[in-house]
């Protein structure tokens, strides 16, 4: 009869078991000092605790308590790992036991622990008893599964205030990875990936490198036809500091002449200036500069489709030497995507 009592205490009691997160359970801070986990990860686990009577008092001894995850209150699939705490102490009728199910375990969607227990004297796998019904776990122990992008709900907006020095989202990568990565996948369409919006003085995105050759914004267009960077605005572009411009096709260059080689016969001589951004585009803009190299003296005249044996699709320089060294700078009269 003691232990039939002893079984009716305990489903009684586990009827109230609640889950308290780790975090709760591990306090010990001083009075408004906040608790720091930067030495160590908190990990899956979430710390159960519970209390057990035995014939309507406080239960003192050893139990062996099995914990199984299901994704229902009835029913349901299993998730994650069965757990089995063997001679697990009660002291006062209170315990506190680790659960560990695994990270694949929580996804977001409700979660329900059913309980089964015996004397802790016993062996083998018989004589547990199925507690009824199963306890659902709070959303504290969710608090772990936001350290995957799933714990997101989406679309997802915030609203916060930080001190100057930081963002409202801070975030600090330790490895060669990017700290924050937006990709749209939809090819269709003109959304953008990630959206600064500024209504204050500042700017609406911001990027500051202080590692050597560093870059503060980087854009990549690897499509054809594609535009790395793009401005819009009353002051499109303002810059402090030197522009660099690099790469197989550059906007500005520099040409030298080769007579026979890259020259025509206008003006007495001229150098062809064979770029994809200018040929065939009689509404680019050039703008060019003759170095002292090779002796030039007067105005730089420049020419589209003036005849004299030239191109008909290309910019020339007219009244050059041989040797002679020409900046040029090609900006596209193009029309706005």
């Amino acid at each position: 009869m003691r232990q039939r009592t002893l079984w009716a205490g305990i489903v009684f009691a586990m009827a109230t078991l609640i889950a308290v997160p780790a975090a709760i359970v591990l306090g010990d801070e001083e009075p408004g000092e906040a608790p720091s986990f930067a030495e160590a990860a908190i990990g899956t686990a979430i710390s159960y605790q519970g209390r057990l009577t035995d014939g309507g008092a406080p239960a003192n001894g050893s139990y062996d308590v099995r914990f199984t995850l299901y994704n229902e209150a009835v029913g349901g699939d299993q998730q994650g790992v069965i757990i089995t705490k063997e001679n697990l102490q009660v002291e006062n009728g209170l315990f506190t036991t680790q659960l560990e199910f695994g990270a694949d375990a929580f996804d977001g969607q409700g979660r329900w622990i059913e309980i089964a227990v015996r004397a802790g004297s016993e062996e083998g796998d018989d004589g547990y008893i199925v507690l009824s019904p199963r306890q659902p776990i709070t959303a504290a122990p969710y608090a772990f599964w936001a350290n995957t992008a799933g714990a997101l709900n989406l679309p997802f907006a915030a609203t916060g205030t930080s001190p100057a020095a930081a963002g409202v989202l801070d975030i600090t990568s330790a490895g060669d990875g990017a700290a924050i990565a937006g990709r749209r996948n939809e090819t269709e369409g003109v959304g953008d990936a990630i959206v600064g919006n500024n209504a204050g003085a500042g700017g609406g995105v911001r990027g500051i490198s202080t590692a050597n050759g560093g870059t503060g914004v980087r854009g990549d267009a690897t499509g054809e036809g594609g535009i790395a960077g793009q401005f819009m605005g009353e002051t499109a572009l303002d810059i402090n500091g030197a522009i660099r411009v690099w790469g197989p096709v550059r906007p500005a260059f520099r040409i030298t002449v080769e007579t026979g080689t890259n020259t025509c016969a206008w003006g007495g001589g001229a150098v062809i200036i064979d770029h994809s951004m200018a040929n065939g585009d009689p509404n680019a803009l050039l703008f060019v500069t003759a170095l002292t190299t090779g002796g030039a003296t007067g105005d730089v005249v420049v020419g589209y489709n003036i005849g004299s044996g030239c191109p008909v699709d290309k910019w020339v320089i007219g009244g050059v030497l041989d040797g002679q060294q020409y900046n040029v700078l090609v900006i596209k009269d193009a029309v706005a995507p």
